[in-house]
C-alpha cells in the first residue's frame, strides 16, 4: 500500500506507508529519537552558512549534506547527544516501564516526599539555550517559582539557578553536566540525572549533585555477569540490559541512520551501502523515497503511527526558524488513546 504526500510547495512523492512496515514498535521509538536528536544537532550557524530555507522544512537530503560537511560519522560526541535525547523521549512517551520505575524508585529514596508520578526536564546538550527567550520556553513551564535544588547542602531556587548557569556559562561541582532534571509530582525538590554511554565514564565527584545515573552499557565483566546492579554497590544507577533490549537496539539504529545519511550524501540511490542490507529493506526504501520530505513531516508520520498502536505521545513544540524541537507538558490527554496509566509521567 502506498499513499501520496504533497509538500507545501506542491511537490508530490509516493511513499511506503509506515503502518505497512513490519517493524518492531521499539525500533520506531528509536528512529523517532534519532531523527529528533539529529535535527536538534543542526545549529543556527550551520544552517545559515549552507542553506536558505526555513529550517522547519529541513529534509533528509539536506541533513545528509550536513552529515558530510560536518563529518558526523567521526564525531565521537554525537552518539552521546542522541542517547540523551533517546532516554528523555522514552521517559516522556512512557513506553519503557523498567526505566520509568527506576526513576520513581530513585526519587522515592532520595526525597522525603513519596509519589507515583514525576516531572522531567531535558537539559543536556541544550544547556538552557531556551532560557534566553521565555516566550519560547515551554520546556520550563512546569518549574514552579518555589521549586528548589540542593547545592552545597543548601536549597537553591531551581529556576534562578538554571538561568544563572545558562547566562554565566560557569561550572559548579558538576551541576552543569546534568542531562535531565526530575522531581516527584507532589514535591518541590529537583534532582539532576547524569547519562553516559558507559557506566565507567561517570565521575565520582558528580554523584552528590547528580545522584541519578543512567548508562547504556558497561565494560566491566563483573557487572556484565550480574546484568542488574546491586543497589548497595551501585545506588540509583540504571544500565540498559543486553539481550536485544532498547539500549542495544538504540545504538544499532543510530548507526543505521548514519549509514543512511552517508548513502544519501553519495547521491546514488540505486547503489545502497552494503551495510544497510543488515536492516529492513522496506524501511530503507521508505527513507530513500522520502529524502526530499520535511523531517518534521516524517516525525509526524512516526507520531501518528505510534498513536495508532495506542501509545501516548506528547505534543511536539517547534521553535520557529530553528530546528529546536521537543516534547512538552500540557498536552490534551482526551485526544489520545491511553492503554496503560501506570507510572504516569508529566512531560517537560
Amino acid at each position: 500500500m502506498k499513499q501520496i504526500i504533497t509538500d507545501v510547495d506542491g511537490y508530490s512523492n509516493f511513499i511506503i506507508n509506515l503502518e505497512d512496515l513490519d517493524i518492531d514498535i521499539r525500533i520506531k521509538y528509536i528512529l523517532y529519537s534519532v531523527i529528533d536528536a539529529l535535527i536538534n544537532k543542526v545549529s543556527e550557524n550551520i544552517w545559515k552558512k549552507y542553506f536558505s530555507d526555513n529550517k522547519k522544512y529541513i529534509t533528509l537530503e539536506e541533513l545528509a549534506e550536513i552529515y558530510k560537511i560536518k563529518n558526523w560519522y567521526n564525531n565521537d560526541g554525537l552518539p552521546g547527544v542522541f542517547f540523551e535525547r533517546f532516554v528523555y523521549n522514552i521517559l516522556v512517551i512512557k513506553e519503557y516501564k523498567d526505566l520509568n520505575s527506576f526513576i520513581l524508585d530513585c526519587l522515592n529514596r532520595l526525597d522525603i516526599s513519596k509519589g507515583n508520578d514525576f516531572d522531567v526536564i531535558l537539559w543536556g546538550t541544550e544547556k538552557g539555550s531556551w532560557l534566553s527567550d521565555f516566550s519560547l520556553n515551554s520546556n520550563l513551564d512546569i518549574i514552579d517559582e518555589t521549586d528548589y535544588i540542593f547545592m552545597n547542602n543548601q536549597p537553591c531556587n531551581f529556576k534562578d539557578t538554571l538561568i544563572k548557569f545558562y547566562h554565566s556559562n560557569k561550572k559548579y561541582n558538576g551541576f552543569e553536566k546534568a542531562d535531565l532534571f526530575v522531581k516527584l509530582k507532589n514535591s518541590s525538590r529537583w534532582f539532576g540525572v547524569d547519562i553516559k554511554l558507559n557506566i565507567e565514564d561517570f565521575s565520582a565527584k558528580n554523584k552528590t549533585i547528580l545522584p541519578i545515573r543512567i548508562a547504556l552499557k558497561t565494560n566491566n565483566i563483573i557487572r556484565l555477569q550480574k546484568q542488574l546492579f546491586d543497589l548497595r554497590l551501585e545506588p540509583n544507577t540504571f544500565i540498559f540490559p543486553k539481550d536485544n533490549d532498547y539500549g542495544e537496539l538504540s545504538m544499532r539504529y543510530y548507526r543505521y541512520m548514519l549509514l543512511l545519511l552517508e548513502n544519501i550524501a553519495r547521491n546514488n540511490k540505486y547503489k545502497i551501502n552494503k551495510e544497510l542490507y543488515e536492516f529492513d529493506t522496506e524501511l530503507t526504501l521508505f527513507f530513500l523515497e522520502n529524502k526530499k520530505e520535511s523531517l518534521f513531516k516524517i516525525l509526524d508520520f512516526f507520531e501518528r503511527d505510534i498513536l495508532s498502536k495506542g501509545v501516548q505521545v506528547p505534543e511536539r513544540k517547534i521553535i520557529e526558524n530553528t530546528c529546536n524541537t521537543f516534547l512538552l507538558n500540557r498536552y490534551d490527554c482526551s485526544c489520545l488513546k491511553i492503554i496503560d496509566e501506570d507510572n504516569i509521567v508529566s512531560v517537560g
